[in-house]
């Protein structure tokens, strides 16, 4: 009570299909874009990041692109974007979950439909 509350929103973005000329499923739009939110997510609150996939990309096997993007981007496979500065290279801890800012509750939305 009495407590003024800043809300804030991180978002990855990817196109469909993620690359041109290209017939992708709908989960590899949605892996792209969710490893946009996880890099969006890592550099702070309330910023974006992007991933847009070119033409020279499209024959990579996707997990290789969206686990070293940085690499992708290098190869041409790749562009990628973001409203600040930030690193796209591989988390370190894979299975720990991500560091939480002490000004942040936890979630209490596990899904949203």
């Amino acid at each position: 009570p009495g407590q003024c509350l800043t809300p804030s929103m991180s978002g990855g973005v990817a196109p469909h299909p993620l690359f041109p000329g290209t017939a992708a499923s709908h989960a590899e739009t949605l892996r792209a874009a969710s490893r946009a939110l996880q890099v969006a997510r890592r550099s702070g609150t309330g910023t974006w990041a992007g991933l847009w996939g070119l033409a020279e990309g499209r024959n990579v096997d996707l997990y290789s692109i969206l686990r070293d993007p940085e690499h992708a981007l290098a190869q041409g496979w790749i562009m990628i974007g973001g409203g600040r500065p930030m690193s796209w290279a591989p988390p370190r801890d894979v299975g720990a979950p991500p560091a939480r800012d002490e000004n942040r509750g936890q979630s209490r939305i596990s899904h949203l439909p």
